[in-house]
């Protein structure tokens, strides 16, 4: 009598539908009846759970407040690699965090960048900040609109303004090392800002005083306001 051969293939299948088969068993729901009986230990264990879980609330919200802490701490890092509207939302939280709570973004494309009014001094009453940031030299274009910003200051307020001029050359370049590339100017245009009294501020050394105030640096808005007001041609420190 001829024994047929069974098929392996055969076999496998079978094995998988029946295994298919039982996964797909309904788990039937615990009914709400068994709560009211007593188990040794469940109440324990759901007690604890219970204490863990508003643990967690509270660790899962400082986590969040400190998550977001360092995202905004990170955020200054921009002031030495950035450009454009990056570039200049750094400079405004920068300057913000310095003191200068109520600098104020202008809208207009041809005007500085922001304005702050001058609060402990009656030499300048605004300060008008450019910002620009390039991957190599920024264009000397920059100082003769700071200039043109003060003269505009000037015709409709009748009190001279400072120009400050945040500059981030070679931004993409490693710093610190980068630091003297970051500050070289022409002798021409460093003359040009002294002769017109404006500010050279390279963002690096803005992310310095903001590195400084965030180790419990304790000079405040008025020192800075100084040091920006006395200043004229590049500023390589704060």
């Amino acid at each position: 009598m001829a024994i047929s051969r069974i098929d392996p293939n055969d076999i496998k299948e079978n094995l998988t539908v029946a295994i298919k088969a039982k996964g797909s068993e309904q788990i039937e729901s615990i009914p709400s009846w068994t709560e009211s009986i007593p188990v040794e230990g469940l109440a324990q264990v759901q007690s604890i759970i219970k204490q863990l879980q508003e643990k967690k609330a509270v660790l899962d919200s400082k986590l969040a407040l400190e998550e977001k802490r360092g995202a905004e701490i990170r955020d200054h890092y921009r002031l030495l690699y950035a450009a454009g509207e990056q570039l200049e939302d750094a400079v405004l939280k920068a300057f913000r965090l310095l003191g200068f709570e109520e600098v104020e973004q202008l809208g207009d494309s041809d005007g500085p960048t922001f304005v702050f009014k001058f609060q402990t001094l009656d030499r300048y009453e605004y300060g008008l900040i450019g910002v620009t940031g390039s991957k190599d030299k920024i264009s000397p274009n920059n100082l003769t609109k700071c200039n043109r910003w003060s003269d505009q200051y000037f015709d409709l307020k009748k009190r001279p303004s400072k120009a400050i001029l945040v500059a981030n050359e070679f931004r993409l370049e490693e710093y610190p090392r980068s630091v003297k590339e970051r500050k070289s100017f022409e002798s021409n245009e460093l003359e040009y800002a002294k002769m017109k009294d404006i500010v050279i501020l390279p963002s690096y050394v803005l992310f310095e005083a903001v590195r400084d105030h965030l180790q419990d640096s304790e000079e405040s808005r008025d020192y800075f306001e100084e040091k920006l007001a006395h200043g004229t041609g590049l500023t390589d420190n704060l």
